[in-house]
């Protein structure tokens, strides 16, 4: 499973629409649509957020274990570093 389908059905297991998770995370309907679809790849703040909104933690959505990928890439909004995460528990930073 990939990461945008674990955040939806995450969701829906929740019983929250897109519009509950959007307001209480503090971002659009329409980029949770994108990330849900792997269009868009959240910050570490906004899937920090989401995953609050719906009910569980980061570390459980990122688990390798439930994601097909076995990598997975965040950028750190203000720095603009990159954090790879590849086959559990290596973390790279490199400038963007």
């Amino acid at each position: 499973m990939n990461l945008g389908n674990k955040i939806r059905q995450t969701r829906l297991r929740a019983g929250l629409s897109q519009k509950e998770v959007a307001k209480k995370s503090g971002i659009t309907i329409s980029f949770l649509s994108q990330v849900e679809r792997d269009i868009a790849a959240p910050s570490l703040k906004s899937l920090r957020n989401i995953a609050q909104a719906i009910g569980t933690r980061v570390s459980y959505l990122l688990d390798e274990d439930t994601i097909s990928s076995k990598r997975i890439e965040l950028v750190k909004k203000n720095t603009k570093e990159k954090i790879i995460l590849e086959s559990g528990d290596s973390i790279y930073l490199y400038p963007v």
